[in-house]
């Protein structure tokens, strides 16, 4: 499979928002470069099913109920 059909643009803007990229301010994920990591490998990257649960946190919000990503709502943008 291509990296062109499953790698998604995933971005934070905005006032209090450094400019970096996500993987270079989440030290528990891993950049995948071309690469597509399995759910079980070692280093997962930031997914976009962490989109609903970071929104909420932008919002002062607990996380969706039984979701699996970012249900600790750790991913850091600033």
């Amino acid at each position: 499979m291509r990296w062109q059909n499953y790698r998604i643009p995933f971005a934070f803007w905005g006032a209090g928002v450094r400019h970096a990229g996500l993987d270079a301010l989440n030290a528990t994920r891993a950049d995948p470069g071309l690469t597509r990591p399995g759910v079980n490998a070692t280093g997962q990257p930031i997914r976009n099913g962490e989109l609903a649960n970071a929104s909420l946190s932008v919002l002062g919000l607990d996380a969706v109920p039984g979701s699996r990503w970012d249900a600790a709502q750790d991913l850091h943008w600033n």
